[in-house]
């Protein structure tokens, strides 16, 4: 059996405007782009938790916790600084105002840090804190970079719809009295 080559048995052939073309390119390199944005993202992600951990282990090797007895009562909404007493690594008792982070009476043992010279501190940063930093960190370059991308997709989509819609008015102008019957 002969398959019919004629003309009129042919699909018609859809011609590709260039802006269809750098739109599909664009789509393709945008797609691309925002896969590497996720390893971007990885990658910020695991340097922000490893810098927060090696902090966390220099302040831990740089601090001590010791028990502190608070000398008035902690009413606390929020943290707070309280006079309280503790013996420093010297063996001399001391008074100073710590961070009490929790209601208690006079008499109320807590925790409180201090640094190598003796003075009290904020405790080190947590294991857990290292991960959250690495956490936010990885979150908020890969949500930038898609910002960034989903910003450029728009402004060329604006580009594309623009000459399109000159081209399709130009087009028109030069159809439109035919297609009405306003052939000169």
């Amino acid at each position: 059996m002969e398959v019919d080559r004629s003309d009129r048995n042919r699909r018609p052939v859809h011609r590709r405007r260039v802006t269809d073309r750098v739109e599909d390119a664009a789509a393709w390199a945008f797609a691309a782009l925002a896969l590497l944005t996720v390893l971007v993202a990885v990658t910020v992600g695991q340097a922000g938790h490893a810098s927060a951990l090696d902090r966390s282990r220099a302040e831990t090797a740089s601090r001590t916790p010791i028990r502190a007895v608070l000398l008035d009562a902690a009413v606390v909404d929020g943290p707070q600084q309280v006079r309280a007493r503790w013996t420093g690594a010297d063996g001399v008792e001391v008074t100073g105002d710590v961070p009490v982070h929790e209601s208690g009476p006079a008499g109320t043992v807590v925790q409180v840090w201090l640094d190598a010279d003796g003075r009290v501190t904020s405790a080190p940063l947590s294991a857990r804190a290292a991960e959250a930093t690495g956490l936010v960190r990885g979150i908020l370059t890969a949500l930038s970079g898609w910002a960034l991308l989903a910003l450029a997709w728009n402004g060329l989509r604006r580009l594309v719809e623009r000459h399109n819609t000159a081209a399709w008015e130009r087009d028109w102008e030069r159809v439109e009295p035919e297609w009405c019957g306003r052939v000169p």
